[in-house]
């Protein structure tokens, strides 16, 4: 983050109920095209600027800055719908051999951890060789 310029570590963990309430209001941000406004913002209140996801007060924050209407997205927070995706996607990346974030796939490929994006990077180019 430093090398690169990019706020990081005023870290607020969202953990629990935090990405609970970030899963809530996704479909939500996804339905307006703000989906990647969305998670972009929340990732930089929660991990540069301390932002508490968990409370009403920081998650509004984070809603009206990626351009959503926090009365409509405090209406969704008891949302359950996303547990079923959320669930999808953890079994995906199981059967992957992966087991958490930051995991990269690129065809049969797998890796965790940022330092290892060399590995997709040379199977990109292999492919692309062999095109």
């Amino acid at each position: 983050a430093n090398k690169l310029g990019i706020p990081y570590g005023f870290v607020a963990d969202p953990l629990g109920s935090g990405v609970e309430r970030c899963y809530a209001l996704f479909e939500y941000a996804r339905s307006l095209g703000r989906e990647t406004d969305y998670m972009l913002t929340y990732a930089r209140a929660v991990n540069a600027e301390g932002i508490r996801s968990e409370t009403n007060a920081g998650l509004k924050v984070i809603v009206e800055r990626a351009g959503l209407d926090w009365q409509k997205a405090k209406a969704l927070l008891n949302d359950q719908s996303w547990r079923g995706w959320v669930e999808d996607n953890r079994k995906a990346m199981y059967d992957c051999g992966l087991w958490g974030v930051p995991s990269f796939r690129y065809g049969a490929v797998s890796c965790w951890g940022q330092d290892r994006l060399w590995i997709i990077k040379d199977e990109i180019e292999k492919r692309a060789e062999t095109n």
